[in-house]
């Protein structure tokens, strides 16, 4: 067999043997012996796998069609590559513009960030300091917005997670644990059922490992109008 071209009136095509094997780079198109009842893209578009309709109704010529040789399984297998490749290309140009779009957003909004807790920080000092001289001003009201001071009792919190929920699920307290699947503390059953004694905490005269006492403290929030 000759790798000779073919000449054929004004057209020349390749030798046989340059049909031998595509690269494995190029892949064959998924309409290549595409049988005749095949559903079309646009058939798909609208029908579910097993050939209905959105609506219930019979899909038609998709209800019709079936895999009837290795021909056919083959087209299929195709379409289903072809499919597979168009979700990559999609995903891969999404990801992309996600990347562009957080570094457009992350430079855009630094200077806004710093100016937030820059004013932030010194707003919620100068509300403390007026509180302070006045205890009675709970808030600095202002033409535009707000620093407001919240009074938080004393707290039981947990520091050391699973030392914590290996003391209440070996010694009865399940109920200071939520969820059960996944156990974490309960931070409000667990400032209900504790109570304080020179800076320990004690539930039914038992210390609680894993825990600290936080003294109470006010809270500052920051609120334009």
């Amino acid at each position: 067999m000759t790798d000779r071209p073919v000449v054929h009136g004004r057209f020349v095509f390749p030798g046989p043997s340059t049909f031998a094997r595509l690269p494995d780079d190029v892949p064959i198109p998924a309409e290549l012996g595409q049988p005749d009842d095949a559903p079309s893209d646009e058939d798909l578009a609208y029908l579910s796998p097993d050939g209905l309709s959105a609506n219930g109704d019979a899909g038609g010529r998709l209800q019709r069609f079936r895999i009837e040789d290795d021909g056919g399984a083959e087209w299929a297998m195709r379409k289903l590559a072809a499919a597979n490749r168009r979700i990559d290309e999609a995903e891969m140009q999404a990801e992309a513009w996600r990347k562009q779009i957080d570094e457009w957003e992350q430079r855009v909004t630094a200077d806004p960030v710093r100016t937030i807790d820059f004013m932030t920080h010194h707003l919620t000092d100068y509300a403390r300091r007026v509180r302070e001289a006045d205890p009675r001003q709970k808030s600095v009201v202002l033409p535009s917005g707000r620093v407001s001071g919240r009074e938080q009792g004393q707290r039981v919190v947990v520091v050391k997670e699973s030392e914590f929920v290996a003391w209440a699920r070996d010694n009865g307290y399940g109920h200071l644990l939520r969820p059960p699947a996944a156990p974490k503390p309960d931070a409000k059953a667990l400032q209900a059922a504790a109570m304080v004694v020179d800076d320990t905490a004690l539930i039914d005269g038992e210390i609680v490992p894993g825990v600290e006492i936080v003294p109470p403290d006010v809270t500052y929030s920051v609120s334009p109008s």
